[in-house]
């Protein structure tokens, strides 16, 4: 029996661009934007006047608990161990972006989706002895099938009017969107490959 826990949990380095404005569209002029587009209506956020900031940062959460039976086989210097069991996972995904203007923010574009399921999960693990070094060739692979609910939510807010708008949604389409308890399926596939070295401690087992 084996339990494995996995945990990834990362914010991107934000990311700035100054608009360079609508005048001269020749080489080197910006106009940054941003986009949803990931849900039934999108949105878009526009910096066109000189000096407007677009500020985008991003951040992924995941975590996985695989609980699984395992079988170990040998064939000559090869070991596999074989597993089936049960796979609980969560993500979740942030998008947040803004648009400043004197100071001041103008529009902001924010996503949220996320998912917590559980389904079946299957693993090999291999191993290869590279002669009596205590080096060995090793690979994985596991796949799953959860089920489970997920979340998706996005909020745009800025200027929908006038001569320069900041905010650009669909006819008709509200400002804060969102989706919640929403029923929905989500496969895994993970593969690895490298190289292991192990030192038999005798009674006290291994290290590697």
């Amino acid at each position: 029996l084996r339990a494995t826990y996995w945990t990834y949990d990362q914010q991107a380095d934000p990311f700035q661009v100054v608009s360079s404005g609508p005048t001269g569209l020749g080489t080197g002029t910006r106009i940054p934007s941003a986009t949803v587009t990931s849900v039934i209506f999108p949105a878009t956020i526009t910096g066109a006047l000189p000096g407007d900031i677009l500020t985008v940062q991003n951040g992924l959460d995941v975590d996985t608990l695989d609980v699984e039976g395992t079988l170990d086989l040998q064939f000559g210097y090869t070991d596999l161990r074989i597993g089936g069991g049960l796979r609980h996972a969560s993500v979740e995904q942030t998008y947040r972006s803004s648009i400043l203007r004197g100071g001041a923010e103008e529009a902001s574009l924010n996503w949220l989706r996320k998912f917590e399921g559980i389904g079946p999960t299957i693993s090999v693990d291999g191993r290869r002895q590279l002669g009596n070094t205590g080096l060995s060739a090793v690979g994985r692979a596991r796949g799953a099938l959860l089920y489970g609910d997920k979340t998706i939510e996005r909020e745009a807010t800025g200027t929908l009017a006038g001569p320069v708008p900041s905010l650009v949604l669909p006819n008709g389409a509200p400002g804060a969107v969102a989706m919640t308890e929403g029923e929905d399926f989500a496969a895994a596939i993970e593969l690895g490959l490298g190289a292991e070295w192990r030192y038999d401690l005798g009674n006290f087992g291994h290290f590697y």
